[in-house]
């Protein structure tokens, strides 16, 4: 096994079992604060557009780590579309997309243990940015399913207008 899928194997079980251990274990008081990860993650954009990857990419993990453990939907979201710029600057944008992907899987699928009609969308709309219309298709149901559940029209309506921009917009990846 190369060190490259040994690492994506390591990224994929942090990504899926930590959150699940948090979870069964139901530990709020060790979770980070959830803005724990805006600081590293602006460091990782300072590092890259000053050309210092190894910084950026440093930088970025701390925020990917603080925003999992925190299960901080709207974090793992900024994170996921950080990842794609790293990815673009080392010239590795397939790697990049796959780690996005799966970082937006780990939001919607928050989003909806949540029951958060907002943070599905957004998820949704991140797919539909990597042309992964199937996920984003799916996310949007979910968003709606769970504004139908908590009887919020409005916030269906904002949805259905999302999933319409988003899905009419050409892919930007």
């Amino acid at each position: 096994m190369s060190l490259a899928a040994a690492v994506r194997i390591a990224a994929y079980l942090i990504a899926v079992l930590v959150p699940m251990a948090m979870a069964l274990a139901g530990n709020d008081s060790s979770r980070a604060t959830t803005a724990g990860w805006r600081e590293p993650l602006q460091r990782a954009e300072v590092a890259l557009a000053s050309g210092n990857l190894s910084a950026a990419h440093e930088a970025w993990e701390q925020a990917y780590r603080t925003a999992i453990h925190a299960r901080a939907t709207g974090g793992l979201l900024a994170i996921g579309e950080a990842y794609l710029q790293i990815g673009e600057a080392v010239r590795d944008p397939s790697t990049a997309v796959a780690s996005a992907r799966r970082i937006f899987l780990t939001a919607l699928l928050q989003a909806r243990e949540r029951r958060d009609a907002a943070a599905a969308a957004t998820a949704a709309a991140a797919f539909a940015s990597l042309g992964d219309r199937e996920m984003a298709d799916r996310g949007f149901a979910i968003a709606m399913a769970v504004a139908t559940e908590r009887g919020d029209t409005a916030g269906w309506e904002r949805i259905a207008a999302l999933q319409r921009e988003v899905t009419d917009a050409p892919r930007m990846r």
